[in-house]
């Protein structure tokens, strides 16, 4: 267990938030001990000391000690479910890990609201935050209507009665308020997991230099296992839709009303557990069930699509799976046998075309490494491989589009006009109230 926990301790921290959607801050003189990271899906900032062993230092509210300095408390609070890429901790890893601290630290305390502290392990303190929550109150309401500009009542609607919850927090004056939380469950209605999200300030840098207080919206997810949230299951759906964050799908829902439709979301980290559930529930609806995406309009929403294409297409076509291989600048997919009625040559010219939209002014860059090949016994599929500030991935959308209808799935790409659903809603709104004082004068 100690091997275990060196493993953990040595985890090169950087690379696993990258994967995880984290981005580099650079700015001014730049440090080779402390790294900044910021999450632009979250807002979430932090610096991360890569000297002589990972250390995180919370940059988004002083109070938060627990997880200044603490890289389990990061990955619980942010990083937790596996990830297909290397290097990353197994949740195996993860709890031989915690029990290991446990066992030369003593008992690891656990601080709720920094006012009191309570020594449990991961699992009990999920299970006691899924019993510390209740129906929807004004809390939840106001936080809908006045930060995410969404209908509250919305959640009177029976696709999502009962699905969107308050976890109750203690304040330091006694007082009791409720965050909004979204209820993850199985297929039977056996909760294992709440997603938290509540407004938060923090202060940034402007240009200057100068201190400003900005607010954002901050995410938590408590779960026992690796799980999606979904929307209930009403009359036989004949749509599954699915997108990063439970935010999006009630926007999508106010904005569309898709009739006929089921909801599930990943929030915001996909995984191959992840996945499988998506597939359970997709099977469990039916296999003439039309597949939806409406994940994030960016580099992070379009892989998650891709990601799950290809899980959905392996669990079918076990025999002859597509495989995944890392290279320099590229990234190849080999698949075993053919794309079943795809003209190999037709989605290439697609894909470019795609590709020089994207980036009309550097496509040249890429294109060199997007390569389809059909040969005898299989189909080689090279697409370029960007780092973290060249993120162009708006060519794979015909690729996922093809692995769908190779797979007998029925599959339509919904992306958002902003870069997420809530971003659109927010914008309509605005227009609508812009137009509405327009015509009052």
């Amino acid at each position: 267990m100690k091997d275990s926990l060196n493993d953990f301790l040595n985890l090169d921290l950087v690379n696993y938030a990258y994967s995880r959607g984290y981005t580099e801050i650079k700015s001014g003189k730049q440090s080779t001990t402390w790294i900044s990271l910021k999450n632009p899906s979250t807002g979430d900032h932090v610096r991360i000391k890569t000297k002589p062993l990972p250390m995180v230092f919370n940059n988004n509210d002083a109070n938060l000690s627990q997880d200044r300095g603490n890289i389990v408390n990061f990955v619980i609070n942010r990083l937790e479910g596996p990830v297909i890429e290397n290097p990353r901790p197994s949740r195996e890893l993860f709890n031989n890990a915690f029990t290991v601290l446990k066992e030369t630290t003593g008992d690891i305390e656990v601080k709720v609201n920094f006012t009191k502290s309570e020594n449990l392990d991961i699992k009990d303190y999920v299970k006691s935050k899924l019993k510390n929550i209740q129906d929807c109150t004004d809390f939840s309401r106001k936080y809908l209507a006045e930060v995410r500009n969404i209908d509250p009542s919305i959640l009177d609607i029976p696709l999502f009665s009962g699905k969107i919850k308050e976890s109750l927090v203690p304040m330091k004056n006694g007082k009791v308020i409720g965050n909004i939380c979204f209820l993850k469950t199985d297929l039977n209605g056996t909760g294992t997991g709440i997603v938290v999200h509540y407004p938060k300030v923090v202060t940034e840098k402007d240009e200057r230099g100068n201190d400003v207080k900005k607010k954002i919206n901050e995410k938590r997810v408590y779960e026992l296992k690796d799980n999606i949230w979904i929307s209930n299951v009403i009359n036989n759906p004949k749509i599954l839709i699915y997108g990063e964050s439970a935010i999006d799908c009630l926007s999508h829902y106010e904005i569309k009303k898709t009739p006929g439709a089921c909801y599930a979301s990943l929030e915001g980290a996909d995984s191959e557990e992840k996945n499988k559930k998506l597939l359970e529930l997709y099977n469990h609806l039916g296999n003439n069930t039309t597949l939806c995406s409406i994940t994030d309009n960016d580099y992070n929403g379009i892989n998650y699509d891709l990601k799950i294409a290809i899980h959905l297409y392996n669990q079918k076509n076990y025999k002859n799976p597509i495989e995944r291989v890392q290279e320099p600048n590229s990234i190849k997919y080999i698949v075993h046998g053919e794309l079943k009625g795809i003209d190999i040559n037709a989605l290439k010219e697609k894909m470019l075309l795609f590709l020089k939209a994207e980036a009309p002014n550097n496509h040249q860059l890429f294109t060199p490494y997007l390569n389809l090949v059909q040969l005898k016994d299989k189909t080689i599929i090279n697409v370029p491989f960007k780092d973290n500030n060249q993120k162009v991935s708006g060519f794979l959308k015909p690729l996922i589009e093809a692995i769908h209808q190779a797979n007998d799935v029925k599959f339509y790409n919904r992306k958002s006009i902003s870069k997420d659903w809530n971003e659109d809603l927010q914008e309509t709104k605005k227009k609508l109230i812009k137009n509405n004082l327009g015509q009052k004068i």
